[in-house]
């Protein structure tokens, strides 16, 4: 499953919810709804520290604070970061786990939630 298409799907579910046109809408199915965009969020998670990284509970891999930048957000760090030092292998490693986690996070959207 293509994450943009689980993730436009789920988009219109949201939005139907938010405009009122959902249907049968319960709160158990308003929990689950609210319920599925959290754990989405926790699938954006690896089981290692980001690369670089002193503490390790930066473990997103769509944002996390910039190595290089203080405070700035860096997206996909662990690709960006590594492609802007020309460390081509740790971008390609990193490439790779990203590719992993937002399958997971594809195939986690495809699960029935009602």
């Amino acid at each position: 499953a293509k994450f943009s298409e689980q993730a436009a799907a789920f988009d219109r579910c949201t939005a139907a919810y938010r405009d009122g046109t959902a249907g049968d809408v319960t709160p158990a199915r308003l929990n689950a709804v609210n319920d599925r965009m959290m754990l989405l969020e926790r699938h954006m998670l690896t089981d290692v520290t980001l690369p670089g990284r002193p503490l390790s509970w930066y473990k997103h891999v769509v944002f996390a604070p910039s190595l290089y930048g203080g405070y700035d957000a860096s997206v996909f760090p662990g690709v960006s970061e590594p492609v802007s030092s020309a460390n081509w292998t740790a971008a390609a490693t990193q490439a790779l786990v990203v590719a992993n986690v937002v399958d997971s996070a594809a195939a986690f959207l495809a699960k029935p939630f009602f």
